[in-house]
């Protein structure tokens, strides 16, 4: 009877349909209808669904806690408990169902409009609830050619501590770093012996503590590793390293240690190739002893040791340099893992437990640095102007550059959105535009006709025969100042381990120039900017040939602190310009800092300071080394004859101009 009176469909009828494996009709959706599907290079789905619906879940938990921290009965506590529906209806406003207040009437989006109504913990978690429920609600993709797939191109993320997608991201971030060090690591030991490093994966570990003793414990294993590095032992053996910290919950009710705290540090270290032959090999049993000593602890701890391999079984000091990076994958992964996993406090089975956890971590992880580098690994991570995982770019994490030749100009891009009905990302609108590359051209050139200084544009330049990182805030690092440096090295002829004071040291040029021509000195780098001290210290570990100690202060006060006739040069590149020099600026300049620049009418007011302030702090003989502007010359040596300096000369630079006055203490 069904065939009798059933007609096939007539060409054309019903288009796109299809006999699932079901055996049911369905449409076949297209790209443009599908939910967000991202693969990695491997092939494998990244979550973004599922850190979604965790974020959501982890919102959840901190409007409970903003609620819990009002009183009962309080307008507070009410106004906790609507976000989800309506803040005040009296005003007009109105909620979505993932907690964005606006205006019924206008659509106006109201930025945290109960904040100013709530104590201060309640409007805390309730500001951190808002952010979670907005984080990754879209992302724009770039599609790659010829079926390489996405690649995120832009987004906003919410960098809550314990959020996961934020997490998520900052573990892709951190094991990209890593692969990165290492390849870079390998490759200079391999030029510099004909052998790349051996490399271990250690865990330290301790054993759990109660809620509130983590902040205290993660803070003692912290200071625990820091001295056993410096341990003759660690020092003999390691060369560098990094440490991860990680901290996991006990949530099993059965278990005679249910909700504590394991907080405990993955470490991956360099070693030289011959350690596990030579002198500085270290065997189980003493890296758990070291431990227990440096940890300080009544019983011998768990310490996990094992030399790094290849997934397929292989070492991987027999692969090729090139490879070593890629294949340590697992050794990544372990020590880039999330600060806290979410399954250890988003509890669907018990929420009062969510809370209680929630609580305790957001407030003992909060400002405690869960990585940092070490050694060998820390100075290349520098001179990859490496940015902090914690609160870096969570979007450019770990992309290559597409195989793709042709693709110079246009990319295609699709956008998705997180739709509350579908809880999934759906497409929302597609574009074609400039490739990220011409993009960011794109923005470099416009900068560059807002006349920019190209150093800035550059991220770092030049210097002698080293790169230093520079940028808005500090003062540009210029060939002038190379006379100076030559110069002022010159009049350490002599001197056995010299000590180097750099005044105003800005990018740490000046200071790093001379202990460029003479390794032996010790050099501190002086700058009272915030801005231009970052430099500073980005630049202070170029190499293990070229490392100087930053410090931050104030010229004009320093002296104070400083001990009679302990260094043996001071050189600064201070500001000099005068009132009337800084309104005649060329564009580029003007750009820089002024405090880096302007000296008062007369331009000499840092050079007053340091002839009669400083010379007390040179040793007799010292030497003063300073870089001065074009027509100061005869100024500047008056003012330090007149404060009791000797052998007073002037040196030209490389166009002619009189650029650094030189002299000694009496």
């Amino acid at each position: 009877m069904h065939n009798q009176y059933t007609t096939g469909a007539a060409a054309g009828q019903a288009p796109g349909f299809e006999l699932d494996s079901s055996g049911r009709w369905t449409r076949k959706k297209t790209f443009d209808e599908l939910p967000l599907c991202d693969r990695s290079s491997s092939g494998k789905v990244r979550p973004w669904r599922t850190r979604k619906l965790q974020a959501l879940s982890l919102a959840d938990i901190y409007e409970g806690l903003a609620l819990q921290a009002c009183p009962e009965d309080s307008p507070a506590a009410a106004a906790a408990s609507s976000m989800a529906a309506a803040i005040d209806a009296e005003l007009g406003l109105s909620t979505t169902p993932d907690g964005i207040q606006y205006n019924a009437a206008t659509g106006e989006i109201i930025e945290h409009s109960v904040e100013r109504k709530l104590p201060t913990a309640a409007a805390k978690y309730l500001d951190k609830a808002e952010r979670l429920a907005r984080c990754a609600a879209w992302a724009e993709f770039e599609r790659l050619p010829e079926g390489q797939g996405l690649r995120l191109h832009d987004a906003s993320f919410c960098r809550v501590r314990l959020c996961p997608m934020c997490q998520w991201r900052r573990s892709l971030k951190l094991g990209a770093q890593v692969r990165r060090v290492v390849e870079r690591a390998n490759a200079d030991h391999l030029a510099e012996t004909g052998a790349p490093w051996r490399w271990l994966m250690v865990t330290f570990t301790v054993q759990n503590v109660p809620g509130p003793q983590l902040g205290a414990e993660i803070d003692r294993l912290h200071k625990a590793v820091n001295n056993l590095a410096k341990c003759a032992r660690w020092r003999a053996a390691v060369r560098g390293w990094l440490r991860a910290t990680e901290v996991t919950h006990n949530t099993d009710k059965k278990s005679r240690s249910y909700d504590t705290y394991h907080p405990h540090l993955h470490m991956l270290l360099c070693v030289p190739a011959g350690y596990f032959s030579g002198k500085g090999y270290i065997r189980q049993k003493e890296w758990a002893d070291l431990w227990a000593h440096y940890a300080k602890t009544d019983y011998t701890p768990i310490v996990d040791v094992r030399a790094i391999k290849a997934e397929d079984g292989r070492s991987v000091q027999d692969l090729p340099a090139a490879e070593q990076a890629a294949a340590m994958g697992k050794a990544c992964a372990e020590v880039s893992k999330y600060a806290a996993k979410p399954g250890d406090y988003i509890i669907a089975a018990d929420p009062q437990l969510s809370m209680r956890t929630v609580a305790l971590l957001d407030s003992m992880l909060d400002k405690r640095r869960m990585t940092s580098w070490g050694g060998v690994l820390k100075d290349i991570a520098k001179a990859l102007q490496l940015d902090d995982p914690a609160d870096g770019d969570l979007i450019h994490i770990d992309e290559a550059p597409s195989t793709d030749p042709t693709a110079e100009a246009l990319a295609q891009y699709v956008a998705y959105c997180w739709a509350l009905g579908a809880r999934d990302y759906l497409p929302q609108y597609q574009r074609t535009g400039p490739t990220e590359q011409a993009e960011r051209l794109e923005s470099l050139t416009a900068r560059r006709a807002s006349r920019e200084p190209l150093q800035y544009l550059c991220g770092s330049w030049p210097f002698l025969d080293f790169e230093l990182a520079v940028g808005p805030g500090v003062l540009c690092p210029r060939a002038d100042t190379e006379v100076v440096a030559e110069a002022a090295a010159g009049m350490l002829a002599g001197v056995e381990a010299p000590r180097v004071l750099d005044l105003c040291a800005g990018t740490g040029c000046l200071g790093l120039g001379v202990k460029r021509f003479c390794p032996a000195a010790q050099v501190t780098g002086l700058e009272k900017s915030p801005a231009a001290y970052r430099y500073l210290e980005q630049n202070a570990h170029l190499s293990p040939a070229l490392i100087i100690t930053p410090v931050q202060g104030d010229l004009f006060t320093y002296w104070q602190t400083l001990p009679e006739g302990q260094l043996d040069l001071i050189v600064s590149n201070p500001p000099y310009l005068t009132a009337a020099e800084m309104g005649a600026l060329q564009p580029e300049v003007a750009q820089e800092p002024a405090m880096a620049l302007e000296a008062g009418e007369d331009g000499l007011v840092f050079y007053r300071a340091i002839a009669e302030h400083y010379q007390k702090a040179l040793r007799p003989g010292g030497a003063l080394a300073l870089e001065i502007g074009w027509q100061q010359r005869e100024a500047v040596t008056a003012l330090l004859a007149a404060n009791g300096w000797t052998e007073i000369v002037c040196r030209k630079d490389f166009g002619g101009n009189d650029r650094c006055v030189m002299a000694r203490k009496r």
